[in-house]
């Protein structure tokens, strides 16, 4: 996007988005970088990479540009556009408290090595993505409408099954012609009455063109015939496998927002909820919970 917007400017300039995108894929690995620290870093560098671009008859020297920096602040030449990525990419406080609570505060209790129940997993994470499973329905609807489409281009309405094969049915049109060839020059000259012979040799007319001596035999083409099979591989084949790939990988995906807070935990050391000894965020117990409208209900057993 950045490429196809500022052209040849992101081209000169690519290394720190580059870093920037580096940067963010540690953050969200293992949590080893300072977001707000990356972000500044950026948008600083950005600044004055901008107000270069945007000053380019000047030379700024390395004094002139820690100048510039120190009025960043006060100007916002990027509006609060900053502050809003860091509030947006940043944990919210009540999930981070409860992450610490699900992975950190079982040793606080002296109990060492222990897992977080299942449950208590999802109904954790289900808090921190509260916004993504709103989204959930939103997107089965959108996979709704994307089924329907790929039924409809799977039948009468696949426009690439008459439009691909324009060629090839142009081409056979022309064999059929080829075939009847004899049978058709008989009927017209039947009709219309037999032409005079006609046969040129190699010569010049009078606008000084080439000219050579043809004969019906001559028209004679090669067998360019396809078979149902190859009309078939021809119309519609990427359509075809786009439709198939819909089916197969993106429909199954119904539901995903809402699955999300168990996907992650199945995937991490969380205990099964059928096991006894997992940590439920205060003590080793068996925890419940019941989601209801996107909304986590939780309680503990007595």
């Amino acid at each position: 996007m950045f490429r196809r917007t500022y052209g040849i400017f992101y081209d000169q300039n690519s290394d720190i988005f580059a870093s920037l995108f580096d940067q963010l894929s540690g953050y969200y690995t293992n949590g080893n970088v300072d977001l707000e620290k990356t972000m500044d870093a950026f948008y600083q560098t950005l600044y004055r990479r901008m107000f270069q671009i945007l000053n380019q008859p000047y030379h700024f020297d390395s004094d002139y540009l820690d100048c510039i920096s120190k009025h960043m602040e006060p100007l916002e030449p990027f509006g609060d556009v900053p502050k809003k990525m860091k509030e947006q990419m940043s944990p919210s406080v009540e999930c981070t408290y409860r992450l610490t609570q699900m992975y950190y505060c079982s040793s606080c209790q002296g109990i060492f090595n222990v897992k977080p129940c299942t449950s208590f997993c999802v109904d954790v994470v289900a808090d921190c993505l509260a916004s993504h499973i709103a989204f959930d329905q939103h997107w089965n609807n959108y996979l709704d409408a994307l089924s329907d489409l790929v039924k409809l281009l799977e039948g009468p309405y696949n426009i690439e099954s008459l439009v691909d094969p324009i060629d090839i049915k142009i081409s056979d049109a022309i064999m059929i012609f080829q075939d009847k060839g004899k049978e058709l020059s008989d009927r017209v000259f039947s009709d219309c009455g037999r032409p005079l012979p006609l046969r040129f040799k190699r010569g010049r007319n009078r606008r000084g063109h080439d000219i050579v001596s043809v004969s019906f035999e001559d028209l004679k083409f090669g067998d360019l015939k396809t078979s149902d099979s190859q009309l078939s591989s021809a119309a519609g084949a990427n359509l075809e496998r786009l439709t198939k790939d819909i089916k197969e990988k993106v429909l199954p995906a119904k539901g995903f927002w809402k699955n999300l807070p168990k996907s992650v935990c199945f995937e991490s050391n969380a205990v099964r909820a059928a096991d006894e000894a997992c940590w439920n965020g205060t003590f080793l117990e068996r925890y419940y919970f019941v989601m209801k409208d996107n909304l986590t209900l939780s309680s503990l057993s007595t």
